[in-house]
């Protein structure tokens, strides 16, 4: 869960609802059914016309005192009655409020003549207004909580994503999340337009467009809320507000025993699982060896930085800002060999790749090929030379650290960046994406990765395929990156270490973040191991290049090893280096950079079977499948 403060400015509507009528209960458990809602008086209009709402809704938004809360839930709905709108602001209060006195209290507002409009806990009709407040106090605590709630709307979800232009990886929308919850602090931000009509669902809390419904918000603070949560409770304290949502669990203090109503509530990590476990902290003897490490790099910067730095304009061009950053060892070569063959093969610009080889003679290799390379020499310490073995093994997890360093040295130098794996094939040059409108104004752009782990939420970042504007933000960002190395190294990965201070940066410091939803249409523009492993459509549209699809780049996450990598993309059609080369050192190959690319580079895409049941360019039905008693991917 991440609660973030945002502006709310454009107009955007709303859809029609879909939500299924279902009755609330009253404050002795009883079932409260629709009531008939009344007109009320123009301009932030209130009701007692409540109902009460599921115990989750009040139970850890600790932070809405002087804003608007919105968060996804999908058992909202909204009334009308025949002739005109007749909405209701449903408050908050209504969950101790009972049937006969919801009845009582409609009945006294329709007495007073009042006009139809949107409501929340007080009313502000000259006239009525005592007498509404009277009835709301005869069952509701309005003292106890009106200083930092006073009513709530729906605004369909869609529309409200795109008024706040959200850089999370959205899920789909549907009939049970498509509407978005609206809480308001005080009167003076309650919508003063009409609400929207909508005859599809019994809701008493009306519905109101994006931008209606957050006219008068000058803050809005978003809670990004998991449908479905297993017994979990939201509650909201007023109090001196909170800029994080804090987590409490019924959980033992020792040992992975999982939650239980017998254990005492008591504050855990956010990425706390039910189950009990939690991700490690690094040791004392990992924290004192990264400090070793950082110091060693740090005593080397200003060296690194000037050798570095002719190097890094040549990639850049005359008149550029933007380094295409690869990092490689001599066990991931020949990945890096096959990119700049894939890439030729197509006829794409490659001119602004520059590569950090962590050993000679994949810097050998490099420059063979005609990319740009700078050899790092100790500057990141003790570096593999082989592949790892499993993702995440100590080899995996000490290459991660060239990840963070190669990236750091190029903003630090005041470029704009890519940064990309070695797996990456390129269908188009993604920097005319980047360099385009259509890519906005955010800081720093993700693939998303696909998994939906905690340690990932809620941006889901692939650490593989990343654009990144230089600016004092993003600066700023890559200087505290490079202090978690610790946590890098107990972890086995960055992935999720990068996910947590994305998440503090966005949140502290206004880091806008953009992720490509693989839900989402612009996730087509960048897809990788989730469309590869679970959407196989997209993948059918992709290789059969009937324009269906039209991606930048294809990224092959998602595998165990290289090997299994490798497999992978010689079935897709994305493998390009000759047989005769793999493996093979730069003096080995021999010749100029033609000589290697007629000797090493094939124009036509290497097909090979190996699955069944994957992705692959032609169909493979006579190959055992990799995950047992799976079908035929064609």
């Amino acid at each position: 869960m991440m609660v973030s403060p945002v502006n709310a400015s454009s107009a955007h509507h709303p859809g029609s609802s879909s939500s299924r009528p279902q009755h609330l209960l009253s404050s002795n458990g009883a079932a409260s059914h629709p009531q008939q809602p009344t007109s009320m008086s123009p301009r932030r209009q209130q009701s007692s016309a409540n109902r009460s709402l599921p115990c989750s809704i009040l139970s850890v938004l600790s932070h809405l005192s002087i804003a608007l809360v919105a968060f996804n839930l999908g058992y909202l709905y909204h009334h009308t009655t025949s002739g005109h709108d007749e909405s209701l602001m449903l408050s908050p209060h209504a969950m101790l409020e009972t049937s006969a006195s919801t009845a009582r209290s409609v009945q006294s507002i329709d007495t007073q003549g009042s006009r139809n409009g949107p409501l929340g806990l007080f009313s502000s009709k000259v006239g009525a207004a005592s007498t509404i407040r009277s009835n709301l106090q005869d069952s509701l605590p309005i003292d106890t909580v009106g200083l930092f709630l006073n009513g709530m709307a729906r605004v369909k979800r869609d529309a409200f994503t795109q008024l706040l232009n959200l850089g999370v990886p959205l899920d789909k929308t549907t009939s049970s999340n498509q509407d978005v919850l609206v809480l308001y602090s005080n009167k003076a931000a309650l919508p003063t337009a009409k609400p929207w009509k909508n005859e599809s669902t019994t809701s008493t809390v009306p519905l109101y467009s994006a931008s209606d419904a957050t006219a008068h918000c000058h803050t809005v603070r978003l809670i990004l809320q998991q449908p479905k949560k297993d017994k979990e409770c939201l509650a909201i304290l007023g109090q001196w507000e909170s800029y994080t949502v804090d987590k409490y669990m019924r959980l033992p203090e020792k040992g992975n025993k999982g939650a239980s109503d017998e254990e005492a509530l008591r504050l855990v990590p956010r990425g706390q699982k039910n189950n009990g476990k939690v991700a490690k902290l690094p040791t004392a003897k990992q924290v004192t060896n990264y400090w070793d490490v950082l110091t060693k790099y740090l005593a080397s910067l200003d060296d690194t930085i000037a050798r570095l730095k002719p190097i890094a304009a040549k990639a850049a061009g005359v008149g550029g800002n933007t380094v295409i950053v690869m990092t490689s060892n001599w066990g991931q070569a020949s990945l890096l060999a096959n990119f700049v063959c894939a890439a030729r093969s197509r006829h794409l610009d490659i001119s602004h790749v520059l590569l950090f080889a962590t050993d000679i003679e994949t810097h050998d290799l490099a420059v063979s090929l005609g990319i740009h390379s700078f050899f790092v020499d100790q500057a990141f310490g003790e570096m593999p030379k082989v592949a790892a073995r499993v993702y995440g093994d100590k080899h995996f997890a000490s290459m991660m650290m060239s990840k963070v360093y190669c990236v750091h040295l190029i903003n630090l130098l005041g470029y704009d960046l890519l940064f990309q794996d070695l797996d990456i094939y390129w269908y188009r040059n993604p920097l005319d994406f980047f360099h385009s409108d259509a890519a906005g104004d955010f800081d720093m752009y993700f693939q998303d990765d696909g998994a939906r782990s905690a340690r990932y939420a809620p941006f889901s970042p692939n650490s593989g395929f990343y654009f990144v504007r230089n600016n004092p933000r993003t600066q700023y960002f890559f200087s505290v990156f490079l202090r978690m190395g610790d946590l890098i190294l107990a972890s086995g990965s960055h992935q999720g270490v990068l996910t947590s201070v994305l998440v503090e940066h966005a949140n502290w410091r206004g880091l806008k973040v953009k992720v490509f939803g693989v839900h989402q249409e612009e996730g087509g523009l960048f897809p990788g191991g989730y469309h590869f492993h679970r959407n196989h459509a997209y993948m059918k549209q992709m290789l059969q290049g009937d324009g269906s699809v039209n991606p930048f780049i294809f990224h092959m996450s998602w595998t165990k090893n290289k090997d299994n990598k490798l497999k992978f993309m010689q079935q897709l059609g994305h493998w390009h280096l000759n047989e005769q080369c793999n493996g093979k050192r730069a003096d080995e190959i021999g010749g100029g950079v033609d000589d290697v690319f007629s000797h090493c580079c094939s124009s036509e895409p290497l097909v090979a079977c190996h699955y069944r049941d994957k992705p692959s360019k032609i169909p493979c039905r006579d190959k055992p499948p990799i995950d047992n008693g799976r079908s035929s991917f064609w």
